[in-house]
């Protein structure tokens, strides 16, 4: 695994949106570092949750090919 070099605050350009997981039926608050294509993806908790069981996803992503629920 290769670690990510030390960013200026300028060079920083990131994106949050929202998105579901079909498969776990899980709502996720994600940021997205663009020039690094990563995504790193933490669970919301349902209102009726108090903490989420889930742990926070970092993994490569490539936003303009998937479909997510809000852009913010």
């Amino acid at each position: 695994m290769a670690f990510l070099e030390p960013l200026k605050k300028e060079d920083i350009n990131i994106s949050k949106f929202i998105d579901l997981d079909k498969k776990t039926e899980i709502f996720y608050d994600n940021i997205y570092l663009k020039n690094e294509k990563l995504v790193i993806k933490i669970p919301l908790p349902l209102p009726d949750e108090k903490a989420s069981q889930e742990k926070i996803i970092i993994e490569p992503f490539d936003l303009p090919k998937y479909t997510y629920l809000l852009d913010y």
